[in-house]
């Protein structure tokens, strides 16, 4: 389920609450069957959403004045630029990924159909180092396997970014605390408590998870007993998380395309001295 939709749904199941004698289940089935709700729909929900997965717990609270209140504050929310983000990922990270798969394939292609034929014309007494050096199989193998490892290490970590910017990790995962640093950790960590603890209110599992920000849990416990213009505030914090941990990893990602890029370059310089360097030693053998 895609967040706009889920955030209707939240909206509409908020008013109905009110002037409705329904269970909240029977309101959002209403709702999610509307005419209406499909037009927030661009694609097909995906039941794995986390937006689907919360939609599924609310269902099963308590018509009460928290729940009610819980409804107004998701129903508020705009999350859809955590979705839009992870297409940018894609863009940074599919372009340089390919270039190493091609560079792959040339120096696969070179080193096993065309050096090994050059090498028996080769006198390596004659050569000089440098020469020698992008002469042997094994050095430009190694470049090759090197680099489609270090392009497979980009893609592992877009796919855990984009795991992060759909909000399915748990602050307190291994993954989380292994690869990435502080700051994106504290960010990612203040909005998913900002987007989690109400629903966990809601549901009366008062007892803090050691995972959530214990500033925004003091705070979340405020904010859902408030009538006032405390609704905006959530709204607001939200989106500034949200941009905050948007800006961290697209920087994080940003930086390890950079040093692909200079891996790829450099090694297609490689490649090319190698072949050149394989010509004229050639050319110089022959005459």
């Amino acid at each position: 389920m895609e967040w706009m939709k889920f955030h209707y749904i939240c909206r509409q199941a908020s008013l109905k609450l009110e002037h409705e004698q329904k269970s909240l289940t029977d309101i959002i089935d209403e709702i999610e069957q509307s005419p209406m709700a499909s037009l927030y729909a661009l694609e097909k929900g995906n039941k794995r959403a986390v937006s689907s997965k919360l939609l599924e717990r609310i269902r099963n609270l308590k018509n009460s004045s928290r729940t009610k209140r819980t409804l107004s504050l998701y129903g508020l929310l705009e999350l859809s630029e955590l979705t839009k983000n992870i297409k940018i990922i894609k863009s940074i990270v599919n372009y340089p990924v390919t270039l190493a798969l091609i560079f792959f394939a040339l120096a696969t292609l070179f080193n096993k159909n065309v050096l090994p034929e050059w090498r028996q014309f080769i006198d390596f007494d004659s050569i000089s180092n440098i020469q020698y050096l992008f002469v042997q199989n094994n050095n430009l193998e190694i470049a090759s396997i090197g680099l489609v490892t270090f392009a497979s290490i980009v893609l592992f970590y877009s796919f855990i970014a984009t795991a992060l910017l759909k909000l399915m990790m748990s602050p307190d995962s291994f993954l989380l605390k292994a690869m990435f640093g502080k700051r994106l950790r504290l960010a990612y960590t203040n909005l998913y408590t900002l987007i989690f603890l109400p629903l966990e209110m809601a549901e009366g599992l008062t007892k803090k998870s050691p995972s959530y920000n214990i500033i925004i849990t003091d705070y979340l416990n405020k904010v859902l007993e408030i009538t006032d213009t405390s609704e905006r505030e959530y709204r607001e914090l939200c989106y500034q998380n949200q941009l905050i941990l948007i800006e961290y990893i697209n920087s994080f990602i940003s930086t390890l395309r950079i040093v692909l890029f200079a891996l790829v370059i450099m090694s297609v310089l490689g490649l090319l001295v190698g072949a050149y360097s394989s010509i004229l030693i050639f050319g110089e053998a022959v005459l």
